[in-house]
This record gives structure tokens, sequence and C-alpha cells, in this order.
């Protein structure tokens, strides 16, 4: 045996170009796509843009404001003034004029722009500005806008929002309860008898904006120092409010707004979070804020605090908090290097999915050469600790920048399915495609990771042997797992199982299936219409001679039948060491078990059913290929009743190996078997889809062939055969054009209109994976036209860092969407580095994300 992320795409076409600079220059992102900027002029301004701020709407378009020294409309000038963008899946607006009612004319800087909308689709705005106007005078103020549904320009600045002779600064806004606009900020008003800096508050409600209040002044830490760091969030029914903010003595400090149940709205009590070290550097505390979109069981409200202290530089560091002091998660470091690197992490912003799952992006800065964008995600939502994987570059966009070309202040934004949304403030040039002043760049990614993997076998720390590959299965009763393992007595490989028991939400042990057979190998499962497994294997059970035959059992949810020799494969074939191996197999609608296989000695391709209530003579697969020993490359699917095979073998008129396909209707081969493309040497089992949705056989195979010129190294090939023909073969992922990885040991399953893909890969990620071989995964919608923008995912959270080469995968994606992938890989905590089963899931729900733990996880059961 050998031991070696669908996002939705927003783009426009600057972004794509973006995108195919990125994918010539550095690898794909396991999480991001490649970062394009926000302005098409950014080709050709010289105005900074800055000081970004956006949300996803209700019906998933993306809204944002921001500060420029760019005259995008031609009649502001170049002091820095409000802009606002749109992108409805189509590509960003032209920026339109926030403070139009003076910004054609001012020489103000207007800055820190907020947005937040409305149940009914409105927009509101806030921004600090220090244009001297209609009484405001020459200090910084606090200035609100909106766009209403439907309206094409924003309206007058409502300026009575603060109104003395102090400055107001670095506004937060909420769309408030009700839908009535809620706007905090920073200020030394001397109307309260302070001149220290407090968080102050407003409210428009239907009679006008409230007079501003003082939020924070009731502090126990407050009163003779300053107050900053404001964050707002509210819960998804706009019912909660929460406020942050950093006291004097660097200490978090929280309030609530709420309804008494009466229709009456006030900021509750302070809470007390956290004194943070600062070490000598008494700076302000930048945090972020937000609240879980569901209440937790007894009712109580859930938010998260993230926020950066100096604790030997600077680190993050992430809260959980109820509603009072003792229900304070403790604090948990956000990036998991910090021992092993010596950048500062500061300005972080985290956005939570529908489903809980926590997002952070924050400016990692090296001093004296420039800083970055990066990005990590958290654990399970019940999960009290809250672990956060690995941190990565946003989009990658680190691998292609140079020293001194800045990424800062980032803003990150969630939608409730899992996409998420990046942008900050860059002088990346992104290969000197746009100018080097500072603009805005933007990157999508998709939150649906994969779990921590978990050990299929309960002793795999103290065994010393390899097992081989496993295959998965889904049964009425949950996932089934098997895979070769030795004996006690270590002179065979027997076929063991586990289960993976959902409501426990744990794999059980490894249990022998079949204790007298001599050797078994090569499992393959499928599952019939009931639930009930049927499987194939090779065995060279001596009744039946010394070579390899392939063996049958069904599984009917209670016990495992004596396994049946599928009838070819024994005495009666090509001689005694004609060895048949790596069957595969399928059950039709009507419960026909299908087995495909080819004869390793012949490279014939043989295919049965026990249609006729038993195996029968079974057939050979016709066609004009020459036979080759390529025994581990047949691939069954079936279109209702009729199976489809796809293999590799010898194509006469080049000489080379090609992949092949034919079916049977009803009961005879299509004559000759059918070539797609070209394929490499020893190649794996095509992945095979009988119907598209469209009618279409779809087939997804590895070649070493520079098709279309994707270079000279293994890569993912599609094809379709559409009217009676397979079209030319395409690199199924755009970044295949340039990479220069060596994928192998493809593996498919489809799952209604999707094709979940799993391969063995050397690709490196854009700097997340190392470059050891570890497991790829890639969701293919089967309609779309390639090539297509699937993002590449790591079904092994621990490929980040492990520098192991893990093999031999298998995948199925189960009934409620969830998609699992299993593989070998030698465990660096294990004491001999054997080769072991282990799994991952990508959740249907969302992420559960566990990387940074090696080892059994605490929920392990005895064997059962």
């Amino acid at each position: 045996m050998s031991h070696r992320n669908e996002t939705a795409a927003i783009t426009s076409s600057t972004a794509l170009a973006a995108l195919c600079l990125f994918a010539c220059l550095a690898p794909a992102s396991a999480q991001f796509l490649p970062p394009a900027p926000l302005m098409a002029s950014a080709s050709v301004d010289s105005g900074d843009d800055f000081g970004i701020d956006h949300l996803f709407g209700p019906d998933g378009s993306i809204h944002a404001v921001f500060s420029s020294a760019h005259d995008h409309s031609g009649v502001a000038d170049t002091d820095p003034d409000i802009w606002y963008v749109r992108n409805d899946s189509t590509g960003w607006t032209p920026p339109i004029l926030v403070n139009r009612h003076y910004g054609e004319v001012d020489t103000a800087w207007d800055r820190d722009p907020k947005i937040a909308i409305a149940p009914d689709g409105t927009l509101y705005c806030v921004w600090s500005t220090n244009f001297a106007a209609d009484g405001l005078g020459i200090d910084e103020d606090i200035l609100f806008a909106e766009l209403p549904t439907g309206a094409t320009s924003w309206s007058a600045p409502a300026i009575g929002l603060t109104n003395n002779a102090s400055d107001d600064l670095r506004p937060a806004l909420l769309a408030g309860p009700q839908g009535h606009p809620l706007v905090a900020w920073e200020g030394a008003d001397p109307r309260f008898g302070e001149s220290d800096r407090d968080v102050l508050w407003t409210q428009r409600t239907s009679t006008g904006w409230s007079s501003p209040e003082v939020l924070s002044d009731e502090a126990p830490q407050s009163g003779s120092g300053n107050e900053s760091g404001l964050r707002l969030a509210s819960d998804a029914s706009g019912s909660l409010v929460v406020a942050s903010w950093d006291s004097d003595v660097h200490s978090l400090t929280a309030r609530q707004y709420s309804d008494d149940g009466f229709g009456n709205w006030s900021w509750g009590e302070l809470v007390y979070l956290e004194q943070v070290p600062f070490g000598p550097h008494p700076s302000t505390l930048p945090n972020s804020l937000a609240i879980e979109p569901t209440r937790r069981a007894d009712g109580l409200p859930v938010f998260h605090v993230v926020y950066s202290a100096f604790d030997a530089g600077w680190q993050l560091y992430h809260h959980r908090a109820y509603q009072s002091v003792d229900r304070l998660s403790p604090r948990v470091l956000v990036n998991s290097d910090a021992g092993s690197e010596s950048l500062d992490e500061i300005e972080p912003t985290l956005c939570l999915e529908g489903s809980g799952a926590l997002h952070v992006v924050w400016q990692r800065s090296d001093t004296g050469v420039d800083s970055d964008i990066a990005h990590v995600a958290s654990s399970n939502p019940n999960d009290v600790d809250r672990r956060f994987s690995p941190p990565v570059l946003v989009g990658g966009h680190g691998a292609f920048d140079g020293p001194g070309e800045w990424d800062q202040n980032p803003d990150l934004a969630c939608k409730h399915d899992g996409l998420i949304s990046a942008m900050w403030n860059s002088q990346n040039t992104l290969g000197n495609t746009i100018g080097g002043d500072w603009d805005i760049l933007h990157s999508l990614g998709t939150g649906l990771l994969f779990e921590h993997p978990q050990a299929l076998r309960s002793n795999w720390q103290i065994d010393d042997l390899d097992d081989r590959a496993p295959t998965l299965a889904e049964t009425s009763e949950g996932l089934l797992s098997i895979f070769p393992i030795f004996d006690e007595q270590r002179s065979h490989w027997l076929l063991a199982r586990s289960r993976f028991l959902g409501e426990q939400d744990y794999w059980t042990g490894q249990s022998v299936m079949f204790c007298c057979m001599s050797n078994q190998i090569n499992p393959a499962a499928a599952t019939a219409p009931g639930g009930e497994v049927d499987l194939v294997f090779s065995s060279d059970h001596p009744f039946w001679g010394p070579d390899y035959d392939v063996f049958h059992s069904h599984y009917d949810g209670q016990t495992w039948s004596e396994p049946e020799l599928v009838a070819w494969s024994g005495v009666s074939n090509d001689g005694d060491f004609d060895h048949d191996l790596e069957p595969v197999v399928g059950v039709s609608d009507t419960n026909v078990v299908h087995v495909a296989w080819a004869e390793s000695a012949s490279g014939r391709i043989i295919a049965y059913d026990n249609s006729s209530s038993g195996w029968g003579s079974g057939s050979q697969i016709p066609g004009n290929y020459a036979d080759a020993p390529l025994h581990s490359a047949v691939s069954l699917a079936l279109d209702g009743e009729a199976p489809h095979v796809a293999f590799v073998a010898i194509d006469p008129s080049t000489s080379q190996p090609a992949v092949f396909w034919s079916r049977r209707d009803p009961t005879t081969w299509w004559t000759p078997a059918e070539p797609i493309g070209p394929a490499t040497w020893g190649s794996r089992a095509p992945v095979l889809v009988p119907d598209d949705g469209l009618g279409r056989p779809l087939v997804v195979w590895i070649s070493d062939a520079n098709v279309s010129g994707e270079g000279f190294d293994n890569d993912l090939l599609i094809s379709r055969r559409d009217a009676g023909s397979w079209t030319a073969p395409q690199p199924l992922l755009l970044g295949q054009y340039f990479d220069v990885a060596n994928d192998r040991s493809l593996v498919g399953f489809q799952r209604g209109a999707r094709l979940h893909l799993a391969w063995i890969s050397d690709l490196d990620l854009g700097g997340t994976a190392g470059l050891d071989f570890d497991v790829l995964y890639t969701d293919v919608p089967l309609l779309g036209a390639p090539p297509l923008l699937a993002p590449v995912l790591l079904a092994d959270a621990s490929g980040h860092t492990d520098q192991y080469a893990d093999d031999a995968p298998a995948i199925v994606a189960n009934s409620v969407g969830d998609v699992w992938v299993a593989w070998l890989r030698p465990d660096p905590q294990s004491p001999s580095l054997d080769w072991d089963p282990w799994a991952s899931r990508r959740p249907s729900a969302g992420l559960i994300f566990q990387d940074g733990f090696e080892g059994p996880l605490a929920r392990w059961q005895p064997v059962d």
C-alpha cells in the first residue's frame, strides 16, 4: 500500500481579474476567495480609501460605507467624504456620496462611517465630521443620514445628535428596537459636568432624536478617565442591545438596553467584564462585540467580546458572557500560534453565523515590515472553551504582497447561511494591477468547514500496526466505517467496523466482522434504499484457491450475512493467481446489487448483479481498449436500474492510459466503451455521476496531461456526455491552471444536485496546509459550467500543522446533508507513527471546527 470549503460568488470583472492573477501567483485559499478591490477606480485613483463598514441585507446583498479622498462622483473634491456602494450579486455599484448636502463644497474630514439596516430595508449611516456648518462649530460632531428602500440618494444629514464645543468621535450604530436608529459615540460633553471622555448615546423615536445621555458615567471605573473602543450589538430580534467599551483602568465594561415587558426601553446595570493587562502600554483597548442569534435554553442571551491586550506583545483574547460577572467564561487566546510568532495582533472584528459559529479577523502587524489580515473560526458553539482554528491570511493575500504593502483595519460580516465577507484597508498592489495608495480590498469566504478529526479505532494510541484504507456508508442507524486491521496474532488482515452514534456524537471502537476468512482487504459499501448495507471485499480464502477473489455480505440493520463468493471471481477464472481486487458496489432502487472490478492479470472489466436470485454468469465490459493491469481504476454508479461504469485502461490509439465509460441498457453493455480523456498511470477510479440532473453522465478524474494549459502536474479533469459525445476535458478548479501540486486518490459521492469530492494533495492552500500530503475537499454543483470556482478546503483540520502525509480517502454525504471524509493518517502522538483510520465531518448546519486539539476526545466510549 502506498503511504504517501460552494461559495456564492459576488464578483465584478475586476474581482475576477484579481482572482486569475492570484491563481497565477499562489494557491487558492482554504477559506476565502482571493481579494479584489472594492472599486474599479482602484487601478487609477490616487485618493486614499479607508474606514470601511459593511453588512449583509436580508436579500443577501452587501452594503458598504467608507471614507475616501478620491472624488468618485466628480463633484466632491479631494477631501475625505463618506461613500456608499452595494453589491446585488452582479458587481459593485458606482460609489454614491452619503454626505451629499455639503460634501460637494466642504473641505472637511468625514470619517469613521457605520451602517445599519432597518427591518423595512431602510439604510442608516452615521459618521464623524469636522465640517463647520449650521452651528456645528469647528469641533468633531456626529452626523446621521438614511437611504429609504428604493431611493437613489441619501437624505440630508441630521446634525442635532451632538451640538457642543467638544469633539464627538468614533460613532456606533444599530437599527435599534422596532427599527428606530440608536447611535452611541465617545464624547466629552460639558453639559454633564465632565471633562473626561464618556460614552454618549441617543435614539430617534417618532418624535425625533432624544437628548444625548451619558451611558458610561456610572461605571465604578470611570469618572476620572476616558472611555473608548465603543461597540454595539443586538440580537436577531432587536429586543436586546449590548454596548461594550474600555474604561479608564483598561477594563471591559458592558451595558444592556432592553424592554421591561411594558414597552419601556432603558439601559440596564453596567456589567464588569474583564480587567485587561497592558503592561507598560497604557493604550486604548480595541474590542469587537457580537450577540448569538439564539438564546440559551434558560432564556439568557449570550454575547461575545474579542479584544487585544498587551501580554508579552499584543495578543487577542475572547470572552463569552451572559448577564453578570459570575457568568463570564474564562478568557481564551484567539491567535493560537502566539507562542511561535512575535507579531502584534490588533484591531479585531468578529461576526456570528446563524449556526452560532464565530469568526474573527484582525490585523497582524510586524513592525518595520508590514501588517496582514488574519482569520480564525471558532469551535462548536456548545464548546465552553470556544477553541479556535489556526490563523490563516484572509484570501492568502500575504502570499503575493511585498514588504511595506500594509493591510489594516478589517471589517467582517456574516450571513446566516455561512457566507462570510471581509473588507480592509490596503496598500497592496495585487501584483501591480492597482495603485499603491490606500484602497479597500474585499474577499468572500464560506464558513462551512470540517470538524476536528476523530479516530475510528479506540486503541489507536497503543497499537503499532498499520491499518488499511477505510470505506464509509450510511445505515438506518447512523454512519458505518469499515477498514482492514491485523488480527490478534498479526497473521491476517481482517475487516473491522466502527459506527458513528449521532446522538452521543462519537465513533464506537472497532469490532471484527468476519473472523475466519484469511485476509480480507479492499472493502467497498453501498447503502440500499431501506438503509441496509451491501459490502464487497477481496479475500484469499484458501477454499477458492490462493488468489484473491470477491465476496459479498449484506447488513440488514442487525447482523451481517455470511460472506458469499461473487461467482466469476473464483476458481473458474483465468488462473489461480489472477487476483480480483478493489471491487466496487451499487444498489438499485429495487435492491439489485451490482458489483464490478478489474482482474489484475488480464485487465478485463467484470460486472455482476444478483437480479436473478443469484450472481449468474456475469459479463465482461466490451470495448475498444487494451487490457492492462490497472486493477484499482473501476467505478460503478446506477441510473435507476441501469448500471454505468468508468475505468482506466490503455487507449490503443495513444498507447497511454485513458478514462473509458459504458452503460448497460437493459441487459447489454454498450459497445464499444467510449474513451473520455487522458488519465494518469496507476490512477484511482474516476468519479462517475450517471445523471447530472439533465440526463447527462459526468466523470471527474485525475490526469497529468496538459489538456488546456494547466501544466503537467496531476489535476482534476471533468467531462460530460452531451448530445451523444463527451465534451473536451477541462480542469475542474480554476487554480489548477497554475498550481504545481500532486493530486491523487480521488473519491466522490453524489447527493442530490451536488458532487462532493475528496483527494490527496500536497497543495499548500495559500500557506495553510504545509507541503505534506493532506486531504482536500470541494463541493461541486452538478449543473455548473466548468471550470468551476468551488472553494478547496482541508478535510483534515489538523492538516494545517501536522506535517504528516495523509492517504487513502473515502467519502459519503449522509441523508441530513453532513459530509464525512475518512482517511489514513500517521498520528504524531502515536508512539510508532503507524497508520490509523480517522474521519472528519462537514456539518450541513454550520461550522464546528475544533482544531488545536490532538488526542482522544473525552467522550470516547468502550468498544461495542
